[in-house]
């Protein structure tokens, strides 16, 4: 009887010992990919940018949540590459200036905030255009690379 209590204290460690395991594992994961803008391109983003409700994680997370399939869609159509190309670059210098942007002062940020909301949305689009293989309107693509919301 007591070695049945005993096997039954040592496998209820070994599950909660796996259990924690797997958490940590799964938590440095989540911070590796919250920092990450796309496959291969990382920026110090604020840990809380993982799940967090700011503003500028929020807006974080759907730059990379459009980024990262054009980055991995593969083909060989110019204007594939060429629309990645230009987007990453200016993706770089967004993402940058929103982990700043989340030091400064709200009233401050707000109007730049409500210019990077719109931005976003037009890089959304883009991006869903450039990987389904549709046509870009006239000057879309240069909505998102030449009119940045930081500009």
């Amino acid at each position: 009887m007591i070695i049945a209590v005993l096997l039954v204290i040592v496998g209820a460690v070994a599950v909660a010992a796996a259990l924690i395991l797997m958490l940590r594992k799964s938590s440095r994961t989540q911070l590796q990919q919250s920092a990450q803008l796309y496959p291969g391109k990382m920026i110090e983003a604020p840990d809380g940018w993982a799940l967090g409700h700011s503003p500028e994680a929020r807006l974080f997370r759907r730059i990379r949540d459009a980024v990262t399939p054009l980055h991995n869609a593969t083909g060989t159509d110019i204007s594939l590459i060429d629309g990645r190309v230009q987007i990453e670059l200016t993706v770089d210098d967004v993402a940058q200036r929103l982990v700043t942007l989340s030091t400064v002062d709200r009233a401050v940020a707000q109007p730049v905030l409500d210019r990077a909301e719109w931005w976003v949305a037009a890089l959304e689009s883009v991006s869903g255009k450039l990987i389904l293989g549709r046509r870009l309107e006239v000057g879309e693509l240069e909505q998102v690379t030449k009119q940045n919301p930081f500009s």
